[in-house]
């Protein structure tokens, strides 16, 4: 429980702070600061990757790992992976009904690191389906037939099917979900665009120049999935 407590406050946090503000629209807060970018181009990436989809904060209450050793270090299952499906949102038993997850099968490529238990396996994402109108300190969890809006954290975005990506993910073993898993932060996924690397976060594509100065992601980012594996490989040794 205190694992999954773990990945799951950050996130609740924050949505607290601006989902309560009755839905204003507020720029999600990222690890470092990125070069300056042309903030329709962006909505318009992320338009086409997800559709109508708003922000969910949170990023900025997860602490960001120093290095790729120190990601591979943390991390129990390190993959390429496939995604399948969305198999539905679960929302948490925080105490206050803040944070919805989204649930993905995910269909295991090629394991660098860890096992699977199986060729799929279950992944939440943060983010799902919230109500418009909420409380200020209550359950933001629509109920049944009101009308909601989607959102989700950019940074760690929903899975695409059909669209792979290296994952660096930490196992959690519930009694009511069984065993799934969570993304380490917004440094442990990356999408396999045209051969090459970028992260997840659409706003960003496979260009390393487009990270902030010193971001260690640049290692990852622009590689193939090959070049990719040697240096994740390396980290474990």
């Amino acid at each position: 429980m205190a694992k999954r407590a773990r990945f799951f406050l950050a996130s609740c946090i924050a949505a607290i702070a601006v989902l309560a503000a009755c839905g204003d629209d507020a720029a999600a807060p990222t690890t470092a600061a990125r070069p300056a970018a042309d903030p329709s181009r962006e909505a318009a990436a992320v338009q086409a990757a997800f559709g109508d989809v708003r922000e969910l904060p949170g990023v900025a209450f997860l602490e960001p790992h120093a290095s790729l050793a120190a990601l591979v270090a943390d991390a129990d299952l390190i993959a390429l992976v496939t995604p399948v499906r969305a198999v539905g949102e679960y929302w948490p038993a925080d105490g206050m009904g803040v944070l919805a997850a989204t649930r993905f099968e995910l269909r295991v490529d090629r394991v660098l690191k860890g096992a699977a238990q199986g060729p799929t396996i279950v992944a939440h994402a943060p983010g799902g389906t919230y109500s418009l109108s909420f409380p200020a300190n209550g359950p933001q969890r629509g109920a049944v037939g009101q009308a909601g809006e989607r959102r989700m954290d950019l940074a760690r975005p929903f899975y695409r099917p059909g669209v792979q990506e290296l994952v660096f993910l930490s196992r959690l073993q519930e009694p009511d979900l069984g065993t799934y898993y969570f993304d380490l932060g917004p440094e442990a996924r990356y999408r396999v665009e045209n051969g090459h690397l970028a992260p997840a976060d659409p706003r960003l594509g496979a260009d390393a120049a487009a990270l902030a100065p010193g971001d260690w992601r640049a290692a990852l980012v622009g590689k193939t999935p090959a070049e990719a594996e040697a240096r994740v490989r390396a980290a474990l040794r």
